[in-house]
């Protein structure tokens, strides 16, 4: 992994929108070698730059440049919309907010115009167990059809961070060695 690379987007999640669109047109998600992949999506808010995958030697991110180093990274990427409700929804079905009807944030009674078909359904049809940790944010939530949806609220002050790592570790051992996606 090469250190200090400059103007390099750095927002994990919105590149894997790219890679999780293109999901969702495959008739099978395959590698080279026909095997499925397990998927961690690692969703998250207001990082910018600051992992140290990305080139920042300041901030110190060793298990998500482990990640970064041993998974997909992306070097460029696009968001949808600037506020997190149509940027999630986006991310899980493939479409912008104006076509799926999310053009506004969740806790403001937006949601979208109906359930479209999505990442947590496609997936399932592929034989994946589908678990999300944390807040969703698009309406209607019961459109995604999560196997397993713990520490739902976004409110991290009230959770410790370590709960995710259990919670997650939970899950992937709960797949019992199946193949499973994560948001």
């Amino acid at each position: 992994m090469k250190k200090g690379v400059d103007n390099r987007i750095s927002i994990l999640c919105l590149g894997i929108l790219l890679l999780m669109a293109g999901f969702s047109c495959q008739p099978a998600i395959k590698s080279s070698d026909d095997v499925k992949p397990n998927i961690l999506l690692i969703v998250s808010e207001d990082h910018g730059q600051d992992i140290g995958a990305y080139g920042n030697e300041i901030v110190t991110t060793p298990n998500i440049d482990l990640l970064a180093e041993n998974g997909v990274m992306f070097l460029n990427a696009y968001t949808t919309y600037s506020v997190c409700s149509p940027s999630r929804s986006s991310i899980l079905t493939g479409l912008y907010p104006h076509q799926n009807g999310q053009i506004g944030l969740a806790t403001h009674d937006f949601e979208m115009y109906k359930s479209f078909e999505n990442i947590p359904s496609y997936l399932k049809n592929q034989g994946y167990k589908t678990g999300c940790l944390g807040k969703l944010h698009v309406n209607p939530e019961a459109s995604f059809p999560f196997d397993f949806h713990e520490i739902e609220s976004s409110n991290f002050a009230k959770k410790k961070m370590g709960d995710y790592a259990i919670k997650a570790a939970e899950f992937i051992n709960s797949s019992g060695g199946n193949l499973f996606f994560l948001w």
